[in-house]
């Protein structure tokens, strides 16, 4: 049996086979082969392990429900294993806790089988299972390899253990994974409560209706983002027990453009989960978008006529994608401002949704007035205890994580053809953009002056869009500076209500350079490129800035983004190629 150092409870090192040295420890096993990066980790139904950091997880004994997924056991393949990020300065932990089993069906045969090409110590094993009732097993692995540039670009240790000052007790399980004593009470059995209350709503509801919409509203940091992860896991049970025979799907309606969970900031999508979510936000961009559309902002405040025109398109996007459907069960993230304006934008997205159960937090600070809603819409109502987050020096600000969020999108371009991953932006492939390929649009709060537009675009992040077919109105284009051989700049017609046009978005990308010589754009994206064919539009957003990441990450000397415009251009055009410096995510020269 391979040597594996001992557990301790202030997480200096890693853990023995089986060993215990603290009664909230999980007992963790080494596989014989030294060199294997899995390790086995035993779970009691009355001792929940509290799991952070990453890695890739599957089950194969018992039932363990994280998050509220319940993962069945059954033989182990590494290729099946589901990834996971909860770094502890995001989230807290996540819990996994084991449901009974028949002791009559576990033997070391069984257990053999089940652990596959995986040797490990299985009478140690079972005799933990038969004398103590340890009820779930889990195999832990190393992270996805795209978790490791994400890191690396971000600069951050997310992956690795807490700093000593914020926990004293934890265990290592694996080099990026850990076990707490404490889990964060993010999901309290009130909540839990709910959602079983919905859960048993919904069993009622296949026969009565085509879909089923699940809004939670309350104001930000009362723990949304987790009830919403645990809604999307435990409606992914609901359809694994209770479907049979049926076409049912889960989809993630994405209205927050602050703190989105699966599209970058600035953008409402409609995405439809194909799998348990274990992962922050940060780690869960989806790199090509199917079904999103562009606002252009990080606040409805910007422009609330357009953020509620967005939110229709999305809705209306959300019928067209689950039409095929015999039933669809949707959960919608919404922002987290509900007083004054907020208040007022989240009654006209409810009477937009129209959801059939809304699950209102509440929040001695600010809470949404659940009793001015439209009592013509019919929606169940469940109120629930606002979660208020503990003093923490190194918890995140919501304006770092939206920059952490879109780097992360961002760093997916590092995945290249036949699963090559580069470790720099210097070195991802770039797409070239010819000018008469392109239009340009500009978000109304984004002031630019024509003889500044390439200035302002050289080293931005920019949304790859393409025009939505508007009923009325649409799009007018301009030259720029009356020159035909430059991009076209879209100006926005509104409709007869007064609502401007929207724009679809594939994903973002990063203008590495721009050459008025060869008439182009350079751009760096994660974009499949079989869809880059339907981008005919670059938008430019309002306080979506390149994050400083992006500039800093870089294993090479020299900026990314520097490219000569030649001399016989003009004076404003040339000063393209003077050098860049960054000062709070904005370009200076």
């Amino acid at each position: 049996m391979a040597a594996f150092p001992k557990g301790t409870s202030n997480g200096a090192n890693g853990s023995g086979d089986g060993v215990v040295n603290e009664e909230w420890m999980s007992p963790v096993f080494h596989p014989d082969d030294e060199r294997s990066e899995f390790r086995v980790v035993l779970i009691h139904p009355k001792k929940a392990l509290n799991l952070c950091g990453a890695g890739r997880l599957a089950c194969v004994l018992g039932t363990v429900e994280i998050n509220g997924y319940k993962f069945v056991g059954r033989d182990f393949d590494a290729n099946q294993m589901v990834p996971f990020c909860v770094p502890y300065r995001t989230i807290g932990s996540t819990q996994c806790v084991a449901e009974k089993i028949s002791f009559e069906e576990v033997n070391k045969e069984m257990l053999t089988k089940r652990f596959g090409s995986l040797k490990v110590n299985v009478s140690a094993i079972l005799t933990y299972i038969v004398s103590q009732h340890y009820w779930g097993i889990l195999v832990i692995g190393p992270p996805p390899p795209m978790y490791s540039p994400i890191e690396t670009v971000l600069g951050s240790e997310f992956l690795r253990q807490p700093p000593m000052t914020t926990v004293k007790s934890y265990r290592s399980i694996t080099p990026t994974s850990f076990q707490l004593q404490f889990g964060d009470a993010l999901f309290t059995l009130e909540r839990k409560v709910v959602v079983q209350r919905v859960d048993q709503a919904i069993e009622n509801e296949y026969e009565k209706r085509k879909r089923t919409v699940i809004m939670a509203v309350g104001r930000k940091d009362t723990g949304k983002s987790t009830f919403n992860r645990y809604m999307v896991n435990r409606m992914l049970n609901h359809i694994n027990d209770r479907s049979a025979g049926k076409k049912v799907n889960v989809y993630f309606i994405d209205l927050d453009v602050g703190q989105s969970e699966f599209n970058p900031p600035g953008l409402v999508g409609v995405h439809k989960i194909n799998g348990p979510v274990l992962s922050t936000a940060l780690f869960s961009q989806v790199p090509t978008l199917t079904s999103a559309f562009f606002y252009g902002s990080n606040t409805p405040e910007v422009d609330t006529k357009h953020y509620k025109h967005i939110v229709q398109v999305a809705m209306e996007e959300f019928y067209r994608v689950s039409q095929a459907d015999d039933h669809s069960i949707a959960i919608v993230n919404n922002i987290g401002w509900v007083d004054y304006t907020g208040e007022e934008i989240m009654q006209h997205v409810i009477s937009t949704v129209k959801p059939h159960h809304l699950v209102s937090f509440q929040d001695r600070r600010a809470t949404f007035n659940v009793k001015a809603i439209d009592p013509s819409l019919q929606i169940r109502k469940h109120l629930v205890a606002g979660y208020v987050h503990p003093a923490n020096p190194n918890r995140f600000s919501p304006s770092t994580l939206r920059d952490y969020s879109l780097a992360a999108y961002l760093t997916h371009s590092f995945q290249r053809n036949q699963g090559v991953i580069v470790d720099s932006f210097n070195r991802c492939t770039v797409r070239v953009v010819p000018f008469n390929d392109i239009q340009l649009f500009f978000h109304p709060e984004s002031l630019v002056d024509d003889r500044f537009i390439f200035n302002t675009l050289n080293t931005a992040t920019v949304a790859l869009c393409s025009v939505q077919v508007p009923a009325n109105g649409g799009f007018n284009t301009d030259l720029i500076r009356g020159r035909g051989d430059l991009p076209k700049k879209l100006v926005p017609v509104p409709n007869a209500q007064g609502q401007n046009p929207a724009l679809r978005c594939y994903g973002y990308a990063f203008i590495r350079a721009i050459s008025l010589e060869e008439r182009c754009f350079y751009v760096i994206t994660p974009v499949a490129a079989d869809v880059l064919k339907n981008v005919t539009v670059m938008a430019l957003g309002h306080e979506i800035g390149t994050p400083k990441y992006i500039f800093q990450a870089q294993s090479t000397a020299g900026g990314p983004y520097l490219m000569s415009t030649g001399g016989n251009v003009d004076r404003e055009f040339n000063q393209l190629s003077m050098p860049i410096k960054i000062v709070s995510c904005s370009k200076r020269r």
